[in-house]
């Protein structure tokens, strides 16, 4: 996450690097089923080479794997995505086992393209 100057003052988190942050979720409403495709997102790097790196690694155990770039203003980044899935509970499934087989942090996103 990344925040504003005045919202790291106000958390107490304006060194340099990184910190730890919990995140609660308040309210979920889940999406009705049909609403697009899902995708469970295995990585986002910087460098092109990683994300080819992780992609290799989970390939062979995958389907659907892809690596799509986005402009963000830091610079592009390199999204290693698996899958689509029209069932939520199947995409978060398949993110836990992603996440057990690989030690990997996955999530899972709407693709909207």
């Amino acid at each position: 996450m990344d925040l504003s100057l005045a919202g790291a003052q106000a958390l107490g988190m304006t060194g340099n690097g990184t910190d730890q942050v919990e995140l609660r979720v308040v309210r979920y409403d889940p999406r009705p089923e049909g609403m697009g495709v899902l995708r469970v997102q295995a990585g986002s790097f910087a460098d092109l080479h990683n994300a080819q790196a992780l992609f290799a690694r989970i390939q062979r155990d995958v389907t659907d794997g892809r690596i799509v770039h986005t402009e963000l203003p830091e610079g592009r980044r390199y999204r290693v995505q698996i899958g689509r899935f029209l069932v939520e509970s199947e995409a978060h499934k398949a993110s836990m086992s992603l996440d057990r087989r690989f030690h990997l942090q996955s999530f899972v996103i709407r693709d909207d393209g």
